[in-house]
């Protein structure tokens, strides 16, 4: 969804972006914290059949990679 556009269940390309800030900044797994690392999530919702895919910003990346563990 994120690079196609297009929803992987149902083909729909009515796909809505929440970014980590703005309107929707409260809801859950807004923001995955554990220990000393913190990383930011968007996700992406079909608007037809209601499939959502998450993604950790690209700016936060680097503070996942190499952890083993983030005991969520």
């Amino acid at each position: 969804m994120k690079k196609t556009g297009l929803c992987p269940k149902c083909g729909s390309q009515h796909i809505l972006h929440v970014h980590n800030k703005g309107l929707w900044k409260r809801n859950s797994y807004h923001r995955i914290t554990s220990g000393y690392h913190t990383v930011d999530v968007d996700k992406y919702i079909c608007q037809d059949c209601g499939y959502i895919e998450s993604y950790v910003v690209e700016n936060d990346l680097k503070n996942v990679r190499g952890v083993t563990d983030m005991d969520i």
